[in-house]
């Protein structure tokens, strides 16, 4: 329950065993359209080329083949995570690392096949080295089979149309390769999207099926392992995922893990649907699960850094409403110092979200290869201007610089600081964080060690205390939980002659108790007589809430692995 006393403060190790083009470019550059000398992709590919083109994982893959694309994986995931950055986040003070993994890890498909031989000994190597170094490792299925999201770091970003346009440059005319992913997106793992309800008509139970048994061979092999710390069944299913059919996975996903690995923590992503109405009642009564939900600031529209301000410390009552009102841990697992979406494909390789992003961008030069100068395609030339394929939006280098975040000036250092303080004072407020990601190549506000090493988070980033998070948001409510499961959230009292007070109730679901009304009251000597009958109304309204609680419990079936079918399925 929400009640549980443990906390997780750390990184995520991402781009690693799940490739996402916007951290490791270097990795990238080779499928720019002029990376192979004189001969342009264009001309080397023809109608092809989108054969010839990574995106992602998969499409890494494909277009190397198992052997290129193993040798240039087996490079990348040596010089990506070594030792010494494992043992930094460790002198962080981090008590936790979440790892992002693929599921053709345990069981390969497709081009997976050769490709990515190697991986499970390269995550053998990351739990030898977090044990050696104290941290605990939550297990994160990040990337399933026909992916869940649509998004490149699910392992194969949906759908992708290509095209070409034919364009004059200079005297002579030229045919330049297009894409379209943003309109297209879809995510096909639970069954074929149909954009035209955005509903899934037909649910894919074979799918579904192979993933609950990648998650069996998981916890069949590191269960043993006492690094592992948790395992999370599947990373940021979109929003369009059916709720049930996603609840239901959940379900049978935990009575795996509980079966073999009882003490595993089992952590359920909000599938972008972080309110209380989505999980009431959800595996009521059973131990060891929470709950995960990712914050962003990139993607707000841009304003004053006081609005930022504003709104990390706002994020304490979302935290709060999940731990008070479902009694579910809450864990924040992905979050950045980023302000903007200026990092370089950030929104897919080569592309960008239409409108997007919202602010003037720096440039900065591009980093140096990280795994070495035999990596072909990088750095990009200095002497070529923004290279296709052309997505719908712009992102890429230009003269061998590349695009990255836009810095608040002198102010820069003092600015990240003061937000990183108030972020942690909300999401220090349920079971924890894990900032996203461990290392960029060259974007420090989404660089975990980069932004410890400025100064910009606590020197220990799990000592911080409740007296810093009240400091950090003064302004904010004091939320505390009666018997009944009602909250009252009460603000710091005012230097005026009112006594203010807000009394909220939980939202109802089916099978909630009634919700009580929104009530805001000054208490005034004018007002205390008419009062008096609605303090009589509430009072009795609270015994009768507090009876249906005490009925509901009663009444709920106990965290059995068929309990999930009696209350919840369709008879």
């Amino acid at each position: 329950t929400a009640k549980e006393e443990w906390t997780v403060s750390g990184t995520n190790l991402g781009g690693w065993l799940v490739l996402e083009p916007w951290i490791t470019p270097s990795l990238f550059y080779q499928f720019l359209s002029e990376a192979y000398d004189e001969v342009s992709w264009d001309d080397r590919w023809g109608k092809d080329a989108p054969q010839h083109t990574a995106m992602d994982s998969f499409t890494f893959c494909l277009a190397l083949g198992p052997v290129e694309g193993n040798k240039q994986m087996r490079r990348h995931w040596k010089t990506w995570l070594r030792e010494e950055d494992v043992a930094g986040i460790a002198a962080t003070g981090a008590t936790h690392v979440r790892i992002p993994v693929g599921d053709w890890m345990y069981k390969p498909y497709g081009p997976y096949v050769g490709c990515m031989d190697g991986a499970r000994e390269e995550l053998e190597r990351a739990l030898k080295l977090c044990a050696k170094y104290g941290l605990s490792v939550l297990l994160d299925l990040h990337a399933v089979r026909d992916s869940q999201n649509g998004f490149d770091n699910s392992g194969h970003a949906f759908d992708i149309t290509w095209g070409s346009e034919d364009q004059l440059v200079g005297w002579e005319m030229t045919t330049i390769t297009t894409f379209e992913h943003w309109t297209n997106r879809a995510a096909h793992w639970i069954g074929k999207f149909e954009h035209s309800t955005n509903s899934y008509p037909v649910i894919n139970h074979t799918n579904i099926d192979f993933t609950l048994a990648v998650i069996a061979e998981m916890v069949a092999a590191h269960k043993e392992n006492p690094a592992v710390w948790g395992l999370e069944p599947v990373n940021e299913p979109w929003q369009f995922t059916p709720l049930d059919e996603l609840k239901l996975f959940y379900w049978r996903a935990y009575w795996i893990v509980r079966k073999a690995a009882p003490a595993w923590r089992f952590v359920m992503h909000d599938s972008f649907r972080g309110y209380p109405a989505a999980w009431w009642d959800f595996m009521k009564g059973c131990p060891n699960k929470a709950l995960d939900t990712h914050i962003y600031q990139a993607w707000n529209r841009p304003g004053v850094i006081e609005a930022y301000y504003s709104q990390a410390c706002g994020f304490k009552g979302g935290v709060r409403s999940i731990e008070d009102l479902v009694d579910m841990p809450l864990i924040v697992g992905e979050w950045s110092l980023a302000t903007d979406n200026c990092a370089m494909w950030l929104n897919g390789f080569n592309d960008n979200l239409p409108g997007f992003p919202k602010v003037m961008c720096q440039m900065a030069p591009c980093a140096e290869p990280y795994m070495g100068s035999e990596q072909p395609g990088a750095p990009p030339d200095v002497g070529l201007p923004l290279q296709g394929p052309y997505g719908t939006g712009v992102s890429g280098p230009q003269f061998g610089l590349c695009p990255v975040g836009f810095e608040w000036g002198f102010m820069e250092s003092d600015y990240m600081t003061t937000l990183a303080t108030k972020v942690l004072a909300s999401y220090t407020s349920g079971h924890g964080w894990f900032f996203w990601n461990f290392r960029t190549e060259i974007e420090p506000r989404w660089s975990f060690l980069d932004a410890h090493s400025r100064g910009w988070l606590p020197g220990n980033v799990s000592a911080f205390s409740a007296a810093e998070a009240a400091a950090a948001c003064p302004d904010q409510p004091i939320a505390m939980r009666s018997e009944a499961g009602v909250v009252f959230s009460m603000r710091p009292p005012r230097s005026d002659s009112s006594t203010s007070m807000l009394l909220n109730s939980a939202k109802p679901t089916q099978q909630a108790i009634p919700a009580l009304a929104r009530l805001s009251m000054v208490i005034t000597a004018e007002k205390v007589a008419p009062l008096a009958l609605l303090a009589v109304a509430i009072g009795a309204v609270l015994v009768v809430a507090t009876l249906l609680v005490i009925l509901r419990t009663r009444s709920n079936p106990a965290c059995a692995e068929d309990a999930y079918h009696r209350v919840n399925l369709p008879k």
